[in-house]
This record gives C-alpha cells, sequence and structure tokens, in this order.
C-alpha cells in the first residue's frame, strides 16, 4: 500500500509484517537475529512496489522511487523490532540487506535522513524517533568482490573472476563512513551474503579459493566495524537449477551431484585454512561429508 495515498492500509500493512515476525521470534526462540527484507536497494522498483504491480513489466504507475524505498523499509524495520523485543529484549535488528550497489551508498543516506528528519514511524499511536537505535541495531550488506566497482570500475579480473583489491576495503569502508556521519559508529557491520560462482569451472574455482583468502584477510585487518561475514551458499544447485552463475557459489558441490557429492571446493579449504591458523586437517569436514553421503546412499 502506498504510505501516502493509502496511509490506513499502509500501517495495516507494516502490522501485519511486525506480527508475522513476533511469531516467528515466539515460535523460534533460538533465533535472535531478523531482518525485514531482502535488496530493497536493487533498482528493479520489484522488490518494493505498489500494489497493482506485475513481476517484470516495470510499469512506472506502481513503482516507488529509491526515497520512497528507504523511508519504507525504515517504517518497516521500526515496526519488526518492536515486536520481536517484547518476545526477547535481546533479539537485534538488522538493516534491510543492501546489494552494496553505488545507488546504495544513496539508499543508506535517505534512510538515516528519513529518521532524522522526525517522520517515523509512520503510526497515529507511536511516538516520533529520530534515534536509529529505535530501527536497527546491526548494519546489513552484502559486499560481493563487484562492491570495489564502487570505487574503480576498472577493478581487474583473471579468467572472468573479479580479483580482491584494496578497492574492497575503500568500498567497504564508505558504507561505515555513512554511518558515523550519522552517529552509528557503534553498529557492528554484518556481510550476510558474499563469495564468487564459479560457473562449474575448475580454473575459476582455483582463484576463487586465493581470492577469497585475499578478501578475508582485509576484512580482518582492516575492517574492524565488521562482526559477521556469510558465504553464499553452502552448496551448488544441481537438481533445482536457477542459472549458471546462480548455480555455482557453493562452497561443496551439490549433495545430489554424482559426480562429486559435497566435494569442497577450493573456496572451502581457503577458509577452512584462514579460521584455523593454516591447518589442513579437513577430518572434521570429511566426518560431516561421510554422514550425509552416507544417508544420500541410503
Amino acid at each position: 500500500p502506498d504510505p501516502y495515498t493509502e496511509h490506513d492500509a499502509y500501517i495495516r500493512w507494516l502490522k501485519v509484517n511486525s506480527i508475522g515476525y513476533g511469531m516467528m521470534a515466539a515460535e523460534f526462540p533460538e533465533i535472535n537475529y531478523f531482518e525485514p527484507i531482502n535488496e530493497p536497494d536493487i533498482p528493479n522498483n520489484e522488490v518494493l512496489c505498489k500494489n497493482g504491480m506485475l513481476w517484470g513489466t516495470k510499469n512506472p504507475n506502481f513503482m516507488y522511487s529509491a526515497k520512497d524505498e528507504a523511508n519504507i523499509v525504515v517504517d518497516l524495520c521500526y515496526y519488526i523490532r518492536k515486536e520481536i523485543k517484547k518476545v526477547n529484549p535481546n533479539n537485534k535488528m538488522t538493516t534491510p540487506a543492501l546489494a552494496t550497489m553505488t545507488s546504495t551508498y544513496e539508499y543508506m543516506e535517505y534512510m538515516y535522513q528519513g529518521i532524522e528528519a522526525g517522520a517515523h514511524p509512520v503510526g497515529d499511536d507511536l511516538p516520533c524517533s529520530v534515534n536509529p537505535d529505535d530501527y536497527f541495531d546491526i548494519i546489513n550488506l552484502h559486499p560481493y568482490s563487484s562492491v570495489q566497482q564502487n570505487v574503480d570500475p576498472l577493478t581487474p579480473t583473471e579468467n572472468g573472476v573479479t580479483l580482491i583489491t584494496d578497492n574492497y576495503v575503500k568500498a567497504c569502508r564508505k558504507f561505515y563512513e555513512i554511518c558515523c556521519n550519522h552517529g552509528d559508529a557503534e553498529k557492528p557491520h554484518w556481510y550476510t551474503e558474499t563469495g564468487f560462482t564459479d560457473y562449474a569451472s575448475e580454473a575459476q574455482a582455483e582463484i576463487i579459493g586465493r581470492e577469497t583468502t585475499k578478501q578475508l584477510k582485509y576484512i580482518k585487518e582492516d575492517l574492524p566495524f565488521v562482526e559477521c561475514v556469510i558465504f553464499y551458499k553452502l552448496t551448488d544447485h544441481y537438481l533445482f537449477e536457477v542459472s549458471p552463475s546462480e548455480d555455482s557459489f557453493g562452497l561443496f558441490d551439490a549433495l545430489a551431484d554424482p559426480t562429486n557429492p559435497l566435494r569442497m571446493k577450493p573456496i572451502m579449504e581457503s577458509i577452512y585454512k584462514f579460521m584455523h591458523n593454516g591447518s589442513t586437517d579437513y577430518s572434521a569436514i570429511i566426518a560431516v561429508q561421510e554422514k550425509y553421503t552416507k544417508k544420500e546412499n541410503d
């Protein structure tokens, strides 16, 4: 619903979302971190759109501006955070997971500017808050290697793989600087998606293993505000393929792959070695591989 022309319906929409999150928080008390929406900043105007939009049509009559979208997600954060905190005061709310394109810097600015303007949260029974702490506890970003192109469009590649350079740090720090400019220097940053696709190419997989070590080293040494890094994703697709790129982000080959079920790819070897001081003792991983491949065979 349009927050400007369908005010009452918009508030009901916010409440439906927040009540749903409250129910999830109550049902799964072991989960303490929640995000409201995935990559709304992707400028296809289909993640958040007005009533009546049909997927893929990109009808301008049903599109919100980036500024309007940013204000909507700010409301969404406030409402959901309020509900999950009722269930457990220790529950944490992240910002929407932002895709970290060049336009995302502006999107983050719009979020903070909307809060500081005193226009949120929308709702006749709610007091205005200009404090970002009332909206989110964690900054949630998806800085793949392509984030570097925000500061260097000519980022080098090797065999189709974007190489990690110190521009990765520069691009990520720009998001942190926006937070600092709005009084949010202390909030941790979570990189809830990062990784590489190898397009099922062994040559690319080897390069990705090397570049992942560089990426983790940069994060650990130069981005101290980053608290969590999550790689997308655990295994390749096999039975349910989406696209050559999407299918090949796994840390392992697919369990259903009859050639190499759950084979550890070079990216996983690099992550493991980085996390274990260079150790190549993969016995714990091998035990899990054997457990699940046995189940599959059974």
